[in-house]
């Protein structure tokens, strides 16, 4: 994904997993940027080294999501980022490759020592300030129904096979994700309810703290110019994650500071 706009996102998850995190809370409430450092910076040297050393991604640098998904539904790819749900339908309908091809797996620690990271998003829920006190009972009672209670989380599960399948998301009970997949999972390959189950099982959510959108898409465009360039040393790579952050912290004083 390296001409793609958002590709602050799915770096995360492999700072995470080099032993860092992307932003560290401070005492007041704002957060220092924390990509810049060794977990960071590794993290980084490594993505280039998958472009530049070990011929892994593809040569177009501009190529966008849907092609990227089309190289791994059609056997041009061999691993991707993305949601294993494109290939309920995609995969199937328009390179008649069987699902039991694909499988999912957690992106690499660095080392042993080292908690491996898969990055997930999340559902919010919020009630205006204008919200009367049986307006309030009632948003809770709802969402209530619909993340937490059992009898009809397996009802929707049940309903969604009549059509194209269960989705992939985590659901806000953790003691009902092996049931939905393996259960439920009925348009899903065996291996995929085991594999995503062990993947929910390390899943962190995103930071979203003040800006974090913004944080993001500051650090796109540097990430793409480490990507895009061959010859970089690991001190260059160290200066651009510096510059990125040093944006952010000019740009959003209110949000991050660097103590």
């Amino acid at each position: 994904m390296m001409g793609m706009e958002f590709n602050a996102w799915p770096f995360t998850p492999w700072v995470w997993s080099a032993g860092g995190e992307m932003v560290r809370p401070n005492a007041d409430g704002t957060y220092r940027v924390a990509f810049t450092e060794d977990p960071g910076i590794e993290a980084a040297v490594f993505w280039h080294d998958m472009v530049w050393k070990y011929n892994m991604t593809q040569r177009n640098v501009l190529e966008g999501w849907d092609e990227l998904q089309d190289d791994m539904a059609s056997g041009r790819g061999v691993f991707a980022w993305g949601m294993i749900n494109y290939f309920s339908d995609n995969a199937l309908n328009k390179y008649n490759v069987p699902q039991e091809t694909f499988g999912i797996m957690p992106i690499p620690a660095k080392d042993s020592a080292t908690q491996p990271y898969s990055l997930c998003g999340g559902t919010v829920y919020a009630w205006s300030p204008r919200s009367t006190d049986e307006q309030v009972k009632a948003g809770w009672d709802w969402a209530q129904l619909m993340s937490f209670d059992k009898e009809f989380m397996e009802a929707q599960w049940a309903f969604q096979n009549t059509l194209v399948g269960i989705d992939s998301n985590i659901p806000g009970r953790t003691d009902m994700t092996q049931i939905k997949f393996e259960k439920y999972g009925a348009t899903w390959p065996r291996h995929w309810a085991k594999e995503f189950d062990d993947l929910s099982k390390i899943a962190k959510l995103e930071p979203f703290c003040p800006n974090w959108n913004e944080l993001k898409n500051i650090l796109a465009p540097h990430l793409q110019g480490i990507l895009a360039k061959e010859n970089i040393t690991r001190d260059e790579i160290k200066a651009i994650l510096n510059t990125a952050a040093q944006e952010c912290y000019d740009q959003y004083p209110g949000s991050f500071k660097p103590r």
